[in-house]
């Protein structure tokens, strides 16, 4: 970031418009892909998958394990795709060299995170984040769900998972 910045390519880090990239205040990383989802339960999950991915792809390359890299065009195919035709198309699986629906290839993504997946039965709290194009403040609220209570103070939300 710090080149971006004093190259005057960007003015400050928050004009990053990368999928992923690190937060300008905060020690994480920011994952700007699905930032359009509107019900709770769903960015509950979608965290959680993230969440899964990172600790699996950090506990790989702490044991010198890697991944496969893809050319940059091959993966703006599968975003353009994804875009296109949603949840009911297909991506094109680039280590096999076939296209797949994009259900095979997420519970491929999900056995593949399944031993670093986190506790169901834990507390989670998530910094929320949003801004109004015009200013105004943002008021955040949840309804409880079925199975666990949420907590909504100021940007933070708290997920308590109901006994079983």
């Amino acid at each position: 970031m710090d080149t971006l910045i004093s190259s005057g390519c960007i003015d400050e880090p928050t004009k990053i418009w990368w999928d992923i990239r690190p937060h300008p205040k905060f020690p994480t990383l920011e994952f700007r892909i699905c930032d359009c989802t509107t019900k709770v339960e769903e960015v509950i999950t979608i965290a959680a998958v993230i969440q899964a991915l990172v600790k699996k792809l950090i506990r790989l390359r702490s044991k010198n394990m890697t991944w496969r890299p893809y050319r940059s065009g091959f993966i703006a195919e599968n975003k353009w795709r994804a875009m296109r035709d949603g949840t009911k198309g297909k991506l094109i699986d680039f280590g096999k060299n076939i296209e797949l629906p994009i259900s095979d290839l997420m519970n491929e993504l999900l056995d593949f995170i399944d031993d670093a997946a986190i506790d169901e039965d834990g507390i989670f709290t998530y910094q929320l984040g949003a801004y109004d194009v015009d200013g105004d403040d943002l008021i955040y609220s949840a309804t409880d769900g079925v199975n666990a209570t949420l907590l909504v103070s100021g940007n933070e939300l708290t997920v308590t998972p109901n006994a079983d």
